[in-house]
């Protein structure tokens, strides 16, 4: 087993296996081609495969960059690591990776306690190599197993008073509708409204939006295309008198769905469309039969209001049993343990902790 330098020959059997096994969208090929397309890296995009009588049973999407081998690490990515059919498979691409000659392979990020986790983690113990875990992001996350009905009225009062008065408030305003597209018809011309939406408020202002970012746009118009085309994409607007004032960027797969981007006018923040659309997006997930709504991003309070648990997800640092994997290990934890040491300093430092004013909120207005 290797590397495989040409992804396009593992395209479909890689998808297949990807949908047999109910893999997140961030692990299909799809997906991953169009990161590597939208940030003109042609060629970097790796894999390590394991077959099974004849058929691939494993996949383990990597980067091949300056720095070493690693896998992508994207904003709003649900998760990276290996698709398998089982432990057994996933434990043989983990061996493989070990086996690279590489001082440190990156993973990130890789769910705490799943397939990826604990096979990287067998795969080091059998071949005497090692792992530095850390945990770099937590995802909160609404797992469905009741009516809707039973989960708001489980939501705190503060919450359900708050949300009942910003729709009231803005229905004071015209006529409120939920608008979900799936990408078959004008999906340009929707995300150029969406966009300019993102645009209008802090992240404009900020430089994070979108638009201010081009190979990010380029990713997400391309992942809406792909999406779309399996039916996955959803791009729900909330409008007032036919105006979209709010939109939520999404992908809708294998039960779950995926809360990629939401945003909101910034004319409007006082009536908090960006609230009443995310509410209005965790009901539609239980109207449409998901067992999960998976919020992108950090634990922002926001979200944890709404989360009904949260999953960690890790970085891995595998070393391989060699020489070179060795001094790459002493490195790392050399500048671990000098890290807490470095952010003490940079705290110290005069508006070391200065945000954006608006990114201090709680909420997604």
């Amino acid at each position: 087993m290797a590397v495989v330098p040409d992804v396009g020959a593992l395209v479909d059997g890689w998808g297949a296996l990807a949908d047999r096994v109910a893999a997140p969208p961030a692990l299909h090929p799809g997906y991953l081609l169009a990161w590597e397309g939208a940030h003109a890296a042609p060629g970097r995009l790796r894999a390590l495969a394991a077959r099974r009588e004849g058929e691939l049973s494993a996949v383990l999407p990597l980067v091949m960059s300056r720095s070493g081998i690693s896998t992508v690490a994207l904003h709003d990515v649900e998760e990276a690591g290996i698709v398998a059919v089982d432990e057994d498979a996933a434990l043989a691409v983990a061996r493989a990776a070990l086996s690279l000659r590489v001082g440190r392979l990156l993973l990130r990020p890789v769910p705490a306690g799943e397939a990826t986790h604990r096979a990287v983690l067998a795969a080091a113990a059998a071949a005497g190599g090692s792992v530095l875990a850390r945990t770099i992001d937590t995802h909160p996350r609404v797992d469905i197993s009741t009516d809707w009905e039973s989960y708001w009225r489980a939501r705190s009062r503060n919450t359900r008073s708050d949300v009942s008065r910003r729709r009231r408030r803005l229905a004071e305003l015209g006529e409120v509708a939920i608008d979900v597209r799936d990408g078959s018809a004008s999906l340009d011309a929707d995300l150029d409204v969406a966009l300019r939406i993102e645009a209008s408020g802090w992240k404009g202002r900020s430089g994070t939006a979108l638009a201010a970012r081009p190979a990010d746009e380029r990713f997400h118009r391309s992942l809406a295309r792909w999406a779309a085309g399996r039916g996955w994409f959803r791009l729900s607007f909330l409008r007032v008198d036919g105006r979209p004032v709010a939109f939520h960027y999404s992908l809708q797969a294998h039960g779950v769905l995926y809360a990629l981007k939401i945003g909101y006018a910034q004319d409007m923040a006082d009536h908090s469309p960006g609230k009443v659309l995310l509410a209005a997006e965790i009901e539609r997930a239980f109207a449409d039969g998901c067992r999960r709504f998976d919020f992108a991003g950090s634990a922002a309070d926001y979200k944890t209001r709404w989360a009904t648990g949260s999953r960690d997800l890790l970085e891995l640092s595998v070393f391989p049993p060699t020489p070179l994997g060795h001094a790459a290990r002493w490195v790392a934890l050399g500048r671990a343990r000098a890290t807490p040491a470095a952010k003490r300093v940079h705290d110290r430092l005069p508006g070391a902790r200065a945000r954006h004013p608006d990114q201090r909120r709680t909420s997604p207005r």
